[in-house]
């Protein structure tokens, strides 16, 4: 990724604090929801662009959610 360019869609993973019913999956479409071995939630799903990125971390915020950590998958940096 060369700077100041943000690359086509990307696979994410989102680590928020604490466990979140599967439910939740709806404010966040077409990610899955999981647990990790720590007992956080793992969302994990596809981004289309930074805008959409934004968006889901700003939702997260709003919701009061914890966000541990974000990872984008397939970087090879």
């Amino acid at each position: 990724m060369t700077a100041g360019k943000y690359e086509d869609s990307a696979r994410y993973v989102f680590r928020v604090r604490g466990i979140l019913n599967p439910d939740w999956a709806t404010w966040f479409p077409g990610f899955a929801v999981t647990r990790d071995s720590a007992g956080h939630t793992v969302l994990c799903g596809e981004v289309i662009d930074r805008a959409a990125l934004y968006g889901i971390l700003a939702r997260a915020c709003d919701l009061g959610l914890t966000i541990i950590s974000v990872e984008r998958q397939g970087d090879e940096s």
